[in-house]
C-alpha cells in the first residue's frame, strides 16, 4: 500500500507538525487519536442509532476535528457530510454514511497500530 492510497497521509501530517515546531507531539498525538477514536466512533454510531440531529451533528463534529488533526482526510471528508446533514435536519444521510465511516474508522486505527 502506498502512502497515498493509506487513509492517514502520515508526511503531510508529520509536515505540518514539524512547520509549527510540534513534531515532538506527533507520537503523543497518535496514542491519543488511538485512545480516544473507538469512544468517538461509539458516540457517532448511538447518534445516528438515535437519529437525533444535534447527538448526530456533535458527534460527527467532534471526530472530524480529531481526524482532520490526524490528517485522515477520507475519514474527515465523511464525518464532515455527516455533521452537515445533520445540521439540515436529516438524520437519513448519516445513517446511508455510517458503513462507509465504519469502514475508513478501522482503516485509520489499523495503520496507525502498524506504526
Amino acid at each position: 500500500m502506498t502512502e497515498q492510497t493509506q487513509p492517514i497521509n502520515m508526511e503531510a501530517f508529520r509536515q505540518e507538525m514539524r512547520d509549527q515546531d510540534l513534531e515532538e507531539l506527533v507520537d503523543e498525538l497518535i496514542e491519543a487519536f488511538l485512545t480516544d477514536a473507538p469512544g468517538r466512533w461509539d458516540a457517532l454510531e448511538a447518534a445516528v442509532e438515535s437519529a437525533e440531529p444535534e447527538g448526530v451533528r456533535a458527534a460527527a463534529h467532534a471526530y472530524k476535528s480529531a481526524a482532520a488533526t490526524m490528517r485522515a482526510d477520507g475519514l474527515a471528508e465523511l464525518l464532515y457530510r455527516t455533521e452537515a446533514a445533520a445540521r439540515e435536519g436529516d438524520v437519513a444521510e448519516p445513517a446511508v454514511l455510517l458503513p462507509d465511516i465504519r469502514r475508513e474508522h478501522q482503516a485509520v486505527l489499523a495503520q496507525l497500530q502498524e506504526g
